[in-house]
């Protein structure tokens, strides 16, 4: 646990889900898209190139949570802009706004990897 500038905690969990989340969901995007696009273009099966669309959508929200709880992380720290400050707080706030530029960065990494699934064929 880490104590923002008012005395209260914050959890480690939410520090690290909204920096570690967005890089897990982009990795999962990208190696269950390929797992899938594979299986489709070996059995042809119709039901995996409908998959694909739903896999973006899901690790897209995956990351968008990263970075609601991010956003919440870091106005909860209090720190604003602040990269003088030192300590659980200074830590706090850090990560809390790493956060939310991580999850921002690998929203549109997703968004741009998920849309050729919406107007190619996977094969």
């Amino acid at each position: 646990m880490s104590r923002d500038t008012a005395g209260r905690s914050i959890s480690l969990l939410a520090l690290w889900f909204g920096v570690a989340a967005p890089p897990l969901a982009w990795s999962a995007h990208l190696l269950l898209g390929y797992l899938l696009v594979s299986l489709y273009c070996h059995t042809g099966n119709a039901l995996f190139p409908l998959l694909l669309p739903l896999l973006t959508l899901l690790t897209l929200a995956l990351t968008l949570a990263a970075g609601v709880v991010a956003y919440l992380v870091w106005q909860h720290a209090g720190v604003g802009g602040r990269t003088e400050i030192g300590g659980p707080v200074g830590r706090s706030g850090f990560m809390g706004l790493a956060g939310v530029l991580i999850s921002g960065m690998f929203f549109l990494a997703i968004l741009m990897g998920g849309m050729p699934s919406l107007m190619l064929s996977p094969c």
